[in-house]
């Protein structure tokens, strides 16, 4: 007999759901999340939930793992500082979005625009530039990128994201950038 487990890691509690693959029974087990370290509340979950159906860790077949941590991380602005690495030129772009819907649509739909994650004073921006069909218009300036990410780690940022643009046709220079990011600091992990 074989058993599927589907967790998810909560702000709160960890949920565990087995599934008996032969006979569809469902067994649910809920115990407080350790955030600390995650792994130790899906283990304690995952030993209640076996111990229900007197099955060991060997009867597991498939995990499927989900987590709300990071969601409510970002709803209720508890994560690290991050910091944004763009395109020269396009800092203000997350700051300044907006959109128009013409028609009785807008009559109704209002957009109540979040705060982006990296504030403005934690945007940098390289000398690059990739056009749309993926062609280097503007080589990557390496000095400058390697200048700006220092500048952002000795400020306090504890991530960087980097969005480049046009990255999704070419994501050459994204790549120089994070490789850049790991030489200078290997503490900042993939």
């Amino acid at each position: 007999m074989k058993y599927n487990v589907g967790v998810d890691v909560g702000g709160t509690f960890t949920d565990v759901l087995l599934t008996n693959t032969d006979t569809g029974e469902l067994i649910i087990e809920k115990v407080l999340s350790t955030l600390e370290n995650q792994a130790l509340g899906v283990i304690e979950g995952l030993q209640k939930a076996c111990e229900k159906v007197g099955i060991s860790f060997s009867d597991l077949h498939l995990i499927y793992h989900g987590t709300t941590v990071v969601t409510n991380l970002i709803l209720e602005s508890k994560g690290a500082r991050v910091g944004l690495i763009t395109t020269k030129g396009h800092e203000h772009i997350l700051h300044l979005a907006r959109s128009w819907t013409p028609g009785p649509l807008y009559g109704w739909m209002a957009l109540e625009k979040p705060d982006p994650l990296a504030d403005l004073i934690d945007t940098r921006g390289i000398s690059e530039r990739i056009d749309a069909n993926g062609n280097i218009v503007e080589p990557l300036n390496i000095d400058l990128c390697r200048q700006q990410i220092r500048d952002l780690v000795e400020s306090g940022v504890k991530s960087i994201a980097v969005v480049l643009l046009n990255s999704y046709v070419n994501p050459q220079h994204e790549i120089q950038i994070q490789n850049l990011i790991y030489e200078m600091y290997p503490e900042y992990t993939k």
